[in-house]
């Protein structure tokens, strides 16, 4: 992929820098969890399940295996645990400081993104911007789950694929796996799909593209598997095969579709992504839409309903606030609503 000829990437300190700028941001869009409402009450069991495994409890699978954020939290609890909180809560102040850390870190994988494939400044802070301000984001990211990891890792593994950097894709990959198992599938398949893509097409792909796919499936599996022999939890029956499951599939498609939280999360993205699909990389559009079609399957397959639209937001939200953020940017400069032709190869 070829830069935009004006504008080059971020430096390094320039890096940093908008990482505080959205941590801190982070920090305050996830400030009521530590003293306004308890998630554990008021949002999904998940909340609960992760407060527990920080504090050191016993919980079952999946989220059991889900180790990397709780013992990142974990660690950060030793030491705010020391501070004068006053009416805060310990635990969750942990909990957002790592997961507004991860959310802040997707926000400047996003500016990355951006620039790779040819936007400037203005564009990719926007597309930041948009994805810290998203109903997922401020409803169920900062909200003492896990689900920024699976964000950061998958977006990250799609720049390094941008930026044709196949290796850093295959480790994010290995150790995204300890963060969330649904990482290994997505990511898999975004790395297969872009390969195939970019050969269709005809372009030249990295010499050590094969490599880091075979390596990041060992890899990623290697981590699964260590991560279940560190907690000795009875198996998580959606991850067996089921003969109802598969036969059900349509019936709890239909109601993962009709969840009212789809409208939460897309309802501004979809309509104002359309306009500029076309400055979006073919193997980009695709990997990401592959990932969210599997996401669409697995999801119904384990029955999770209206939670569907948190890995929809994971594995397609980069294309969605990236190309959203281009029709803005184009609409402020007077570019009308039609895409040009000279966007993208």
């Amino acid at each position: 992929m070829t830069n935009h000829p004006t504008t080059t990437h971020p430096t390094p300190r320039a890096t940093v820098l908008l990482f505080v700028a959205f941590m801190v941001i982070c920090l305050g869009l996830g400030y009521a969890t530590l003293n306004r409402y308890d998630p554990r009450r008021v949002s999904t069991t998940d909340s609960r399940v992760y407060y527990q495994m920080v504090v050191g409890e016993e919980v079952n699978a999946p989220m059991a295996y889900r180790l990397l954020v709780p013992t990142l939290a974990r660690g950060v609890l030793g030491g705010v645990s020391r501070l004068p909180l006053g009416s805060w809560e310990p635990v969750f102040l942990s909990l957002l400081i790592v997961n507004a850390a991860f959310t802040a870190a997707t926000a400047v994988v996003l500016v990355h993104l951006a620039v790779a494939i040819g936007q400037d400044y203005a564009v990719a802070l926007v597309a930041a911007f948009l994805y810290l301000s998203s109903y997922v984001v401020v409803n169920y990211h900062l909200a003492g789950v896990v689900d920024s990891a699976e964000a950061f890792f998958l977006a990250a593994v799609l720049l390094g694929l941008v930026q044709d950097r196949w290796c850093s894709a295959a480790i994010l990959m290995a150790v995204g796996a300890a963060a969330k198992e649904t990482i290994v599938p997505f990511g898999l398949c975004g790395m297969a799909v872009w390969w195939t893509t970019e050969r269709i097409r005809g372009r030249k792909v990295s010499r050590h593209a094969a490599a880091s796919l075979v390596g990041a499936t060992v890899a990623s599996v290697a981590v699964l598997a260590v991560c279940r022999l560190l907690v000795e939890v009875p198996a998580y029956e959606k991850h067996v095969f089921s003969w109802e499951n598969l036969i059900g599939l349509p019936t709890a498609l239909i109601d993962c579709l009709c969840a009212r939280a789809h409208i939460y999360t897309f309802a501004l993205l979809l309509p104002l992504r359309i306009p500029r699909l076309k400055k979006i990389p073919p193997a980009l559009l695709a990997a990401s839409a592959a990932m969210a079609v599997l996401a669409m399957l697995l999801g119904a397959y384990a029955e999770i309903g209206e939670n569907l639209y948190r890995p929809w937001f994971h594995t397609f939200g980069p294309v969605l606030v990236l190309s959203s953020s281009i029709f803005l940017c184009d609409v402020v400069r007077g570019r009308g609503t039609i895409a040009t032709e000279d966007e993208n190869p």
